[in-house]
């Protein structure tokens, strides 16, 4: 999957736990190091909609620092479409992100 530059921050009402140990079997992490990069990222697949008809695959990442953080509340999604336009979405707007999914090849 070519993942589409720039990504789209969703505030959560609820705390986030990255180390969830339901997560942990879904969880990736990678280090950045060897392509230049300064720390190590954790990946975990999900699919956000408005719709559940519109269900998009992504990925929710952040840096190993931040989901360490105790009140972890902003979720980043990157995928391979602007989720902006595709979703017709606005500042504000309401979405549901199903976490975790199963990896796809």
């Amino acid at each position: 999957m070519t993942l589409f530059p720039g990504s789209l921050n969703v505030h959560l009402a609820t705390k986030f736990d990255w180390n969830d140990a339901s997560l942990e079997p879904f969880k990736k992490i990678y280090s950045l190091i060897p392509y230049g990069g300064n720390r190590d990222i954790c990946l975990i697949p999900c699919e956000i909609y408005k719709e559940e008809k519109d269900k998009i695959y992504g990925f929710a990442w952040a840096t190993t620092n931040a989901a360490n953080d105790f009140d972890y509340r902003v979720l980043e999604i990157i995928t391979s479409v602007r989720l902006r336009e595709v979703l017709r979405l606005s500042n504000g707007s309401v979405v549901t992100i199903d976490i975790p999914v199963p990896w796809k090849s």
